[in-house]
């Protein structure tokens, strides 16, 4: 349970900034958890709020609000170690359309319509924006699996390189080579592992990660439809990193199962002392 910020007597308050749902807490302790779920039309949650998480909603006796910033869920943020050019790929803003928010309250839940209006300032259709919400979400979900493929792809090398010594058999090691060496090719595809600074990338060519990034980036510039260029360009980027990804999985699926079976087979401990 969080106390409310002390605020001056003579210092105003902006309102808050989105969508501001408001509810009632009859009473309020430690154990009581609020959760806002926002939900789009076709009744697919597109974010949730919990009072457990930091930044949450209030759990405080009597009213309650909190705003929701108009942006879908956030993927995971990239490792800081990874370097880019164009960035990555930041929340997409909801489309104008139908919501609501579904607010639960420990097991009492309540629901609350509401309406996003386009911004008058443009001229935009409702069709176009309602296209570049869900461009964008498509690009934003091809770059975070490449960000989950690039964090397997460090997991199953860590792996590889700590078991490795635990037998001088040939056949294993030269599994294990041919393992790392695929995982190698599929990770420089997927994302430029020479970059080790910001200047970097001046002097190597950015891979399938960062020019999803760029893509993102130029469709999201403004209230319009993805056009036919970067729609184009986002089929021919999805493409390449779909046979990369169909790669890891082979290499996943029949490649870690061989080299299991091995581990199985000449009896290597998996964890030592």
């Amino acid at each position: 349970r969080r106390a409310a910020a002390a605020v001056p007597s003579n210092v105003g308050l902006n309102p808050l900034k989105g969508v501001v749902v408001k509810y009632y807490l009859k009473e309020a302790n430690d154990s009581t958890k609020v959760t806002i779920d926002i939900v789009d039309d076709q009744n697919k949650v597109i974010k949730t709020y919990s009072s457990k998480d930091k930044g949450g909603p209030e759990v405080e006796q009597g009213f309650n609000q909190f705003a929701w910033n108009l942006y879908h869920k956030e993927i995971d943020k990239p490792e800081s170690s990874l370097i880019f050019w164009n960035g990555t790929t930041s929340p997409v803003l909801a489309a104008p359309g139908k919501y609501k928010a579904k607010v639960t309250i420990d097991k009492s839940v309540s629901e609350w319509p509401f309406e996003i209006l386009p911004d008058p300032n443009f001229k935009t259709s409702a069709a176009d924006l309602k296209a570049q919400e869900q461009f964008l979400l498509d690009v934003a979900g091809k770059f975070d699996e490449i960000m989950k493929a690039l964090k397997t792809i460090k997991e199953v090398r860590s792996q590889i390189n700590a078991i490795q010594s635990k037998t001088k058999d040939s056949a294993f090691a030269k599994l294990c080579g041919t393992i790392l060496k695929d995982l190698t090719t599929v990770e420089e595809a997927l994302h430029q592992t020479k970059a080790k600074s910001g200047q970097d990338v001046l002097n190597f060519p950015i891979r399938l990660d960062d020019k999803l990034a760029g893509i993102f980036e130029s469709a999201a510039a403004g209230y319009v439809a993805p056009t036919k260029q970067v729609v184009a360009a986002f089929e021919e980027l999805k493409g390449q990193t779909n046979t990369q990804l169909s790669k890891l999985e082979k290499i996943k699926n029949e490649d870690l199962k061989q080299l299991n079976a091995l581990v199985h087979t000449l009896s290597i401990p998996v964890i030592g002392n």
